[in-house]
């Protein structure tokens, strides 16, 4: 089996999930190099797991045992349907009510950390899951960036519902597979790089790694990708050269502050 199939699936205009995934990949596999393990060594649990596609089942398929955690059904109920891999599972569940009598090698919390009221709970949380050594992944958006920005103007404009039910038009036309996605989760925190940086260092955590994400990223661009594939090489390309403040996405890698027991 071509172990980038789930890769391959990720569309075009989503680049920055793409970009994303390639930072969480780097990631892993210098963390089980550093390890000295396998892949399949590596316990992986990502909370706010959605259906997928994005992070959870590309992993598997490189390989990483995965447990996938989120609380909109319909999400789960199409990951487990579309899983075929033995090292994979996902459970339907709120992340502040689940519980694991295992520790993992590595928490990943993408794109969930500005859904959530209470996002240090969140990263106390992530905290207690890892064992000694493990590793915390993140991807979150600029609260203040150009992707915030175009986000607000389309939900103030009340555009988000017609530009969802556009791209799922232009997916039926493309014989593109909609998939579900909690549509109802709206963002509630606004980071920047000062603001999540002291979240962390609260949780204990110490960045090891930062990484830039996409220029654009939200409801207008991602249509205006289907039509312009070109705009994600741009997007990307001009996130590489320009400060973190004035992109659209951060990822971050962590690992445990020794000085905090």
């Amino acid at each position: 089996m071509n172990e980038h199939v789930w890769y391959g699936r990720i569309p075009v205009e989503l680049h920055g999930h793409r970009k994303k995934l390639d930072f969480f990949l780097d990631e892993l596999d210098r963390f089980t190099r550093d390890c000295g393990r396998d892949r399949a060594d590596i316990s992986i649990l990502e909370i706010g797991c959605s259906n997928g596609r994005n992070v959870s089942l590309p992993l598997a398929e490189r390989g990483y045992d995965i447990t996938g955690v989120d609380l909109h059904e319909p999400s789960i109920d199409w990951a487990n349907e579309n899983n075929s891999f033995a090292n994979a599972r996902f459970i339907c569940r709120d992340a502040a009510e689940f519980q694991s009598e295992r520790t993992f090698d590595v928490v990943v919390l993408s794109d969930i950390l500005e859904h959530v009221s209470d996002p240090l709970q969140l990263l106390e949380l992530a905290r207690s899951l890892i064992g000694e050594g493990g590793m915390v992944l993140i991807c979150i958006p600029n609260g203040f960036g150009p992707g915030e920005i175009e986000r607000k103007v389309v939900e103030v404009t009340r555009l988000d519902r017609v530009l969802y039910a556009l791209r799922v038009s232009i997916n039926r036309l493309r014989r593109r597979h909609s998939v579900p996605y909690n549509e109802d989760s709206g963002h509630i925190q606004y980071f920047r790089m000062s603001t999540i940086s002291r979240l962390i260092e609260r949780a204990g955590f110490t960045i090891e790694r930062r990484g830039k994400g996409a220029l654009f990223g939200g409801g207008v661009t991602y249509p205006l990708g289907m039509f312009f594939p070109r705009l994600a090489g741009v997007s990307l390309e001009c996130a590489n050269r320009l400060p973190f403040w004035m992109i659209s996405t951060w990822y971050f890698s962590l690992g445990r502050t020794r000085s905090k027991a």
